[in-house]
């Protein structure tokens, strides 16, 4: 889906690729999709015959949708993001899925409040925008 999709994994998620022995463990997967890709990436992991992705946690009632509603993004959001929609995949694993402003889906990292957070990763590739600094556990904030 990552490479049908031209979409990219960023975020915490990223983070502990590049720092796996750390004390901590992300909690979300964030998923940074190329706008031209959004509708039909949404599509897809909604499917039954997809990924099967609901807006609500398996221990929710249906009815109880936040999806739309996602706090707390610490990005630039006039510039560095067009939406954010919220999912659960049927294990309850939450994933927040960014829509990116272009036609990239790395645009948004840029904007991210922190160099350490500057990292994400390709079906073909992973990247570390500030590997030094990343790799000794240091970062800038904006």
């Amino acid at each position: 889906v990552i490479r049908e999709h031209a979409a990219v994994i960023s975020g915490s998620t990223a983070l502990y690729f590049f720092m796996p022995d750390s004390g901590w463990h992300p909690n979300d997967l964030d998923i940074y999709v190329a706008d031209g890709n959004w509708t039909s990436f949404l599509r897809t992991v909604q499917s039954p015959e997809g990924l099967n992705w609901s807006k609500t946690p398996p221990s929710q009632a249906a009815g109880s949708d936040d999806a739309d509603n996602v706090p707390g993004r610490s990005i630039d959001a006039a510039r560095g993001l067009r939406s954010v929609r919220r999912f659960y995949t049927p294990n309850g694993r939450r994933v927040d899925v960014i829509r990116s402003p272009s036609n990239n889906a790395i645009t948004p990292l840029r904007f991210f409040w922190s160099s350490a957070v500057m990292n994400f990763i390709s079906p073909d590739a992973c990247f570390c925008g500030f590997p030094r600094a990343t790799l000794a556990r240091r970062g800038a904030l904006k």
